[in-house]
């Protein structure tokens, strides 16, 4: 039976009535306490945040050569009197709890001051530049992005300011994750069995320009070689005298009192950047020689196929079977050898262009500005071969379209022999780019550091923050 539309409520319709309103009541209280609990978090995170930016300084101040050449500690500059070209000298001194200590009054810049009376320019090799006339100069300043208890910030690659368990600030280059297993092996970094590979950005970010260097240009070829100058005298006549020089990780840059921490290696990957005038007539090609610790590679960029080939030949002691170097090699001497060919994009291939060859990280990478046009794989990530090179590439073909032909090694990890590490859980494997230089995270002492380690991570510093 219905209930009637006018009938009287009943007392069952008034217990439903008071039970609505008090869930309702008790509904909205809920929602209340949430909004307040979600505010007061979201003020006291924003507090938290103030406080640790206002206590961290925004800059560091580098103590010592183990980052460069992206940035130097303390050093003594002058001006060479003989050719004009700047004279460094790296001083390494004692680490320090402080981000922005100071150095010029420490005990290793007072020890250069009394003990060194001239400085050698490795540019023409002059030995007689007075020590004296140098003028100090502080480490580089780094700004700081402070990364807080977050570990979003903290990505291969980057670079961060740790603190270690004494207190002692360093400048590092992240390169494994919590949980991955680290290797070292011919100078690269090896995650879970894998090389490492990075981007044409990431490999120029730490590139070295290896100076001086002898650009020799022939009919056919036009090639430099990375050299040793010094000055010798004969029968009372000095002469300048120019030295083939293997390139090894060592940084360029002398230094006063630095010992090598980690073993000097020889160096294999490379870049060289050029200018090259293109005329854009059909059938143009740009051919280059590419030196590896034990092969040679002959390389075609041709724009009009869009096409890079290689094809490589067995070096010994940097000979290819005809007897022939490695700077001399002719395309007979890959008569007989496998193909491999990538595509590439569409390029304006006319006027002056800046092109670079990277052989790293395994890989040939060939470029035209900061635009990567393609990657050819060299088969010799996992060799174990070693070699001393100081001519990486050459270019042949009509040579007098090349010029400014520059050299650059890559980063060049020492391994401390073959060694595996394991990131525990929650922290981070970093290392320093001048390898011989540092004790990072290979040492034990130093280890892994934890994102409660971590200062901040390291960015440009802008006119206005380094003042």
């Amino acid at each position: 039976m219905h209930k009637s539309a006018d009938a009287p409520p009943t007392s069952r319709d008034a217990d439903k009535t008071t039970d609505d309103r008090v869930f309702r009541v008790r509904r909205l209280a809920f929602a209340s306490f949430i909004l307040v609990f979600a505010a007061t978090a979201l003020v006291l995170a924003f507090r938290a945040q103030r406080a640790d930016r206002v206590a961290i300084p925004t800059v560091f101040r580098l103590q010592s050569r183990s980052m460069e050449p992206s940035w130097f500690g303390p050093r003594f500059e002058l001006t060479c009197p003989e050719c004009g070209e700047r004279v460094v000298m790296t001083i390494d001194v004692a680490s320090s709890k402080s981000l922005t200590r100071s150095t010029e009054a420490s005990p290793e810049i007072q020890a250069f001051r009394e003990q060194v009376r001239v400085m050698t320019c490795r540019n023409c090799g002059y030995d007689r530049a007075p020590a004296d006339s140098a003028v100090f100069r502080e480490g580089d300043l780094v700004c700081l992005t402070p990364v807080g208890s977050s570990s979003r910030l903290l990505e291969r690659w980057r670079v961060a300011i740790f603190r270690d368990s004494s207190g002692v600030c360093s400048l590092k280059r992240i390169v494994g994750l919590p949980g991955e297993r680290v290797a070292i092996r011919n100078g690269d970094v090896w995650i879970d069995g894998k090389l490492a590979r990075r981007s044409l950005e990431e490999i120029r970010s730490v590139a070295t320009e290896m100076r001086p260097t002898v650009v020799t240009r022939g009919a056919d070829r036009v090639y430099a070689t990375y050299v040793v100058v010094s000055r010798a005298a004969k029968d009372g006549t000095e002469r300048v005298e120019t030295t083939p020089s293997a390139i090894s990780n060592e940084s360029p840059t002398p230094s006063f009192n630095g010992g090598a921490s980690s073993s000097v290696e020889l160096a294999r990957d490379f870049e060289t950047r050029f200018r090259w005038n293109a005329d854009g007539a059909e059938g143009e090609r740009l051919v280059a020689l590419v030196r590896r610790p034990d092969r040679a590679w002959f390389v075609e960029y041709s724009p009009t196929k869009r096409t890079v080939s290689a094809r490589s030949t067995a070096l010994r002691d940097g000979r290819a079977s005809s007897g022939r170097p490695f700077e001399l090699l002719t395309p007979d001497d890959f008569a007989d050898a496998k193909e491999s060919t990538a595509p590439t994009p569409r390029v304006a291939w006319r006027g002056t262009l800046d092109v670079s060859l990277s052989a790293v990280d395994g890989e040939l990478i060939v470029a035209v500005g900061e635009r990567e046009l393609a990657r050819l794989d060299l088969g010799d990530a996992a060799s174990t071969a070693t070699a001393a090179i100081s001519t990486p590439f050459a270019i042949l073909g009509d040579a007098s379209r090349a010029s400014s032909m520059r050299i650059f090694r890559d980063v060049h990890y020492s391994s401390l022999g073959e060694r595996e590490w394991t990131t525990p859980p929650g922290r981070y494997f970093v290392l320093g780019d001048n390898s011989p230089a540092s004790r990072d995270s290979r040492f034990p002492d130093v280890g892994e550091f934890s994102v409660e380690n971590v200062i901040g991570v390291a960015t440009t510093c802008n006119e206005d923050r380094r003042e």
